[in-house]
Order: structure tokens, then sequence, then C-alpha cells
């Protein structure tokens, strides 16, 4: 399901969407359900912004991006879903895994072990 995205195509639409929106937007992950046949989305924002609006805005770009990406959205993958957290959520997760420090980057796109892990730290702070 991922193999339609490129983390330059992500890394464009969450720039483009961040212009969009007045806002910074520069922590970010998602992963791809495979059972569900959707990405599900996780943004660090230090303003309110509406998730839908944000994620159609994501989506949008991403299409407009990558043909291939365009294809699966309209015949395979169903619509992606977002949660905006605070940022700090990120450095906590990452510090939570003694990785902490401008050394240590966050992963953009998660595998099943680091979607596990970051799903477990979100339920823990009770951010799902």
């Amino acid at each position: 399901m991922g193999e339609h995205l490129s983390l330059y195509n992500i890394n464009n639409a969450i720039q483009s969407t961040g212009e969009h929106f007045s806002s910074d937007l520069s922590e970010f992950c998602l992963y791809a359900d495979g059972d569900e046949l959707r990405h599900y989305w996780f943004l660090g924002a230090s303003s309110d912004l509406n998730e839908e609006e944000v994620m159609k805005s994501i989506d949008q770009e991403i299409c407009c991006l990558n043909d291939d990406y365009a294809s699966s959205r309209k015949y395979n993958l169903k619509d992606p879903v977002l949660k905006i957290i605070p940022n700090e959520t990120f450095y906590e997760f990452m510090s939570s895994l003694g990785k902490s420090g401008a050394q240590n980057k966050f992963p953009r796109v998660l595998n099943g072990d680091q979607t596990k892990l970051w799903m477990d730290f979100l339920s823990s702070k009770n951010l799902l």
C-alpha cells in the first residue's frame, strides 16, 4: 500500500498544506493499514486545525504529485485518516525509546513494529 508513496511526495504535500493553513507542520508520521486499506496520519500542530480539511489538502496534494497514488486512491485505498496531536508527543515518544536529541529522527513512514510502539504510546497518553 505504501509503494505508491514516496517520502518526497509526502514532504512536499506536508509543506504545501502547512503553507496553505499558515501552520508549521514539521512533525508527522503515517502508517498503512493493510486490513483497512487506508493510511493513518499523525500530525503535530501548534494551532487548532480541522483534521478533515487538513487531511483532504494533504491527500489532494499527493494525488497531484503522484499519478500512481491518485490511481490507488481512486480504485483501492480508502480515505486516509488524520489525528492532530501536540508536537511534544513526537519528542516524548522518541525520549521514551531513549532516542532524544537532534541525532535521532522520528520515522515518517512507520513499519509494523514502529506502528505498534507508536499506537501503544498514544494510547498511554489518551490521544487515541
